[in-house]
C-alpha cells in the first residue's frame, strides 16, 4: 500500500519513532508499504530546519536532509 505521509509523521519517524500511534506504527512497518513525502512538506522541512533548528542534530545541512529523505523515502 502507498502512503502519503504529513510532515508532522516523517519528522517521528526520523527523531523518535515511540511517539507515533500503534496504528501508524504498525502501518509503516508492514513490508510493501510505500511512504511518499510531498514537495510541500519538504519545504516546510527545511524552513523548520533554518529558523528552528529542527533535527539538526540528526543532519549538518538542509541539504543533507534532503538526501537522506530521497533515500529513505
Amino acid at each position: 500500500m502507498r502512503y502519503l505521509i504529513d510532515t508532522n509523521i516523517f519528522v517521528y519517524l526520523s527523531t523518535d519513532v515511540e511517539c507515533l500511534s500503534r496504528d501508524v506504527a504498525a502501518i509503516i512497518q508492514e513490508p510493501e508499504t510505500l511512504l511518499y513525502i510531498s514537495a510541500e512538506s519538504v519545504r516546510e522541512l527545511i524552513v523548520a530546519y533554518r529558523n528552528k533548528g529542527l533535527c539538526s542534530k540528526r543532519w549538518k545541512s538542509a541539504e543533507a536532509m534532503i538526501v537522506a529523505i530521497e533515500k529513505e523515502l
